[in-house]
């Protein structure tokens, strides 16, 4: 009864624990993200910095984007293709299925990932880089508060820079898309079909989730980075982090919001 009894204890300290811990990135998360909102319209506005990280996040993404949108958008085609052959005998529909998919899932869950893995990862080792190097105690004793100087930058391009993304991995699934069914559709009878399929709110979806993601990498990465502990080993767990639940919290955001959408229409 006592080997029962020691093992209860230890799995519910070890989940006790574990929800704490959870608990506990949760506050710091919000707690972090409250604080850039009140410091995003206070001066001094670092200008310069935010068309810097703009730069990363966004131009040297974009190839990323491309790449990956290009071949989701094939395989969604395909796919969608020989779905719809074997069920109704027709492939006329597909461009505006698979348009609805890309509006509402990959142009923005994907590319979303897809910057947590680029531009996340960079903002969470660069943050952390400086965290372990004293150089953000550095900053508090210049009296420069670190979020302001350190987060707000990459928030703010986060938040411009994945609506672009997000329109331009639509784009790009959409135009692969039509190169997959040039045999039935031309040009303008597979946009046709696309504008059938899709309404102006499908656009609205689109800029909508890529404003949340937006603001999730940047906030995400940074405070990993602050978290930073423990050299360069440190660094690297922090950005390991920083990747893994971006994109774990960008799925649950999708869920959320797809889930909403859906109960109020």
């Amino acid at each position: 009864m006592n080997i029962w009894l020691k093992i209860f204890v230890r799995i519910s300290l070890r989940v006790g624990n574990w929800v704490f811990g959870i608990l506990q990135t949760i506050g710091g998360i919000t707690t972090l993200l409250w604080e850039t909102l009140f410091y995003i319209f206070r001066p001094p506005y670092r200008i310069k910095e935010t068309f810097r990280q703009m730069k990363i996040i966004g131009l040297e993404t974009t190839p990323l984007i491309i790449v990956v949108l290009a071949f989701v958008g094939s395989v969604v085609m395909m796919e969608l293709r020989y779905q719809l052959m074997r069920l109704i005998h027709t492939v006329e529909w597909v461009p505006g299925f698979a348009a609805i998919f890309m509006f509402r899932e990959a142009g923005t869950a994907v590319v979303g990932a897809m910057v947590a893995s680029r531009a996340g990862a960079g903002m969470a080792a660069e943050v952390g880089s400086m965290q372990i190097t004293e150089q953000v105690d550095a900053l508090r004793l210049l009296r420069a508060n670190p979020v302001h100087y350190l987060v707000v930058p990459r928030f703010i391009a986060g938040i411009i820079m994945m609506e672009a993304l997000a329109v331009i991995g639509v784009a790009t699934g959409l135009l692969f898309s039509y190169l997959f069914c040039m045999d039935v559709h031309n040009f303008f009878s597979f946009f046709s079909m696309v504008k059938r399929f899709t309404e102006s709110w499908d656009l609205v979806v689109v800029f909508k989730k890529a404003f949340f993601f937006g603001m999730t990498v940047p906030i995400i990465s940074c405070y990993y980075g602050f978290e930073a502990k423990g050299g360069a080993q440190g660094v690297g767990m922090a950005t390991t982090k920083a990747v893994v639940y971006s994109i774990l919290t960008i799925i649950i955001l999708d869920f959320i919001l797809t889930g909403s959408e859906k109960l109020v229409g």
